[in-house]
């Protein structure tokens, strides 16, 4: 990043909760030390696939991005809006920001 003069401050990486980390514990090493130099971690697609709790203890997110497949029927059905509120929740209580899909 120093080559580029990227500030850390202002990079985001995005992972894509439906994809594996790739390179497994080193990888999760590189997102730590990312993280500790000032970039923030985003999970894209969140709720869907992959996730779990202990992901998200092992890559400690500031954003999590919730999955537009639960927002598109929040207004239809109950059960979207619940798991949206509570994803919503949990997030606020791990220090993460929320972002949500098709809004």
């Amino acid at each position: 990043m120093e080559h580029y003069k990227i500030v850390p401050e202002r990079f985001t990486l995005e992972i894509l909760e439906t994809d594996r980390l790739r390179g497994g514990e080193r990888g999760l090493e590189t997102l730590k030390e990312l993280k500790e130099s000032g970039c923030k971690i985003a999970i894209d697609d969140f709720g869907v696939d992959q996730s779990n709790f202990e992901r998200l203890m092992e890559i400690d997110p500031d954003f999590i991005k919730i999955d537009g497949k639960f927002i598109q029927g929040i207004h239809l059905s109950r059960t979207p809006y619940l798991l949206t509120s509570a994803m919503t929740e949990m997030a606020h209580r791990i220090g993460a920001k929320v972002i949500a899909e098709f809004v």
